[in-house]
Parts: C-alpha cells; structure tokens; sequence
C-alpha cells in the first residue's frame, strides 16, 4: 500500500520519527501551512512552542525528494495575505510544489470564520502570482 500523511506541522517530534523509520515512513508528505510562522502562536492553543514545530517540519518535509512532498495553503482572509505569503515562501524550498485553495466560509471550526468574507478569484490569482514569483511550482486547486 502506498501511504500519504497530511500533517499541520504541530508535531515535529512524532514526525521526525514516522521519516526517520524505513517501517512507517509514508511515501508521500502534504505540510498545511495556515501562515506565517510568527502568526501561529496566536492560533495554536495548547502547543507551547509553534513555530520551533513548524520550522522543524518544514525542514523535514524539505528534505524529501520533491515528488514525495508538497506543501498547501488556504487564502483565508485575514491569516495569508501578501507579507505571510513572502515569509511562508522564504521557508520552502525553491523547487516545492505549493498549492493553494481558496477559503470556503461555510461549516468553519471556529464558527467566528463564517463571517469572513473569501477572497475573490482576482484576488486569490494575485496571490498565487506572488508567490509563484517566489516559488515557480506554487498553483491555485
């Protein structure tokens, strides 16, 4: 069986050991990145050190031939604007597939999120412009 982990990054840890063990390493990493690095205190709960997390999973997925990886962001107004998406692209590598959604204001976890309006499709291409600027593989899905 081939298998693939979707990770948020919150868990370098246990992530590292998945890689790092030829008996459970998965054949394909996705890394959601929902900001900036230094954002991500502010929306992490219980994790007591975010972005020591995060940058350690980036450089772990990093690592990986860039068939077996790629990294995903949702244009959440509000948490992926311009200046998260040039700290974001200072992160991953060069050759990373980077794929964007846009954001669905329906069902949102944090029911707060609802009330966001989406960007619109002009505004997410601009975007993803941006940051295939920095990252020629970045698209929108």
């Amino acid at each position: 069986y081939r298998v693939k982990l979707d990770t948020n990054g919150m868990l370098g840890a246990k992530l590292a050991a998945l890689l790092g063990s030829p008996e459970s390493r998965p054949d394909f990493v996705a890394l959601d990145l929902k900001t900036s690095p230094r954002r991500y205190r502010d929306f992490s709960g219980a994790i007591p050190d975010p972005e020591s997390e995060l940058f350690r999973s980036i450089g772990l997925v990093s690592g990986l031939p860039p068939e077996s990886r790629e990294f995903r962001t949702v244009l959440v107004p509000g948490l992926v604007g311009l200046r998260e998406i040039t700290e974001i692209a200072a992160l991953i590598p060069k050759d990373a597939a980077w794929f964007f959604a846009p954001f669905r204001n329906q069902g949102c976890l944090d029911p707060a999120y609802n009330d966001v309006p989406p960007y619109s499709d002009g505004e997410a291409q601009d975007l993803v412009s941006a940051a295939a600027a920095l990252i020629p593989g970045a698209r929108l899905r």
